[in-house]
């Protein structure tokens, strides 16, 4: 895992770039995760703008950890929420992890359950994992 990693003309920024050699077994060898500690939701200008980052490295997972979570409402997939059905259907998830989920994490195996779990709903549903 390295961070806070600049492309070659400081025109990007990744938070972090993870390796998973075999730690999470159910998810893709490489991926990459933004964080914010907003208190505002992440609105769709900068979801869409880290999912550019992904789809341009063909990183088939984006972490999105967001203290407030994403813009929209879940049911109607909606402002930045939208975003992940276009990432999907170009083959990267989008899974989404938020305050109270970070809190409820007590063991390493725990972030592995989370993970799994939310870039399955991914998956599945052609959305967000969150």
């Amino acid at each position: 895992m390295v961070g806070d990693i600049s492309s070659d003309f400081a025109a990007e920024q990744i938070d972090i770039a993870v390796s998973n050699r075999g730690g999470f077994p159910a998810l893709p060898n490489e991926f990459l995760v933004e964080c914010k500690n907003y208190a505002a939701p992440l609105d769709s200008k900068s979801v869409g703008y880290f999912l550019f980052i992904c789809l341009s490295r063909g990183a088939k997972l984006a972490v999105i950890v967001a203290k407030s979570g994403l813009t929209g409402d879940p049911g109607e997939h909606n402002h930045a929420l939208s975003l992940a059905k276009a990432a999907s259907a170009m083959g990267c998830r989008l899974v989404v992890i938020n305050r109270a989920d970070l809190l409820s994490l007590t063991t390493a195996s725990d972030l592995v359950d989370l993970l799994d779990t939310r870039y399955l709903q991914a998956f599945a549903s052609g959305g967000v994992g969150h």
